[in-house]
């Protein structure tokens, strides 16, 4: 039991680092010509409110 916990939690780790990691790259190339600042901003906020 207390393997797997620690499984989950690296792989929560793993992920969490991964979209914050991926976050900035992604931003950047979208927002010059395909998506207004704002509305990357207001995508960013809904999404945490889903989540």
């Amino acid at each position: 039991m207390a393997k797997l916990n620690k499984q989950q939690g690296h792989l929560a780790l793993f992920t969490s680092s991964l979209v914050f990691g991926l976050n900035i790259p992604i931003a950047r190339t979208i927002t010059p010509g395909i998506v207004d600042p704002f509305l990357m901003t207001f995508l960013r906020m809904f999404g945490a409110a889903v989540l």
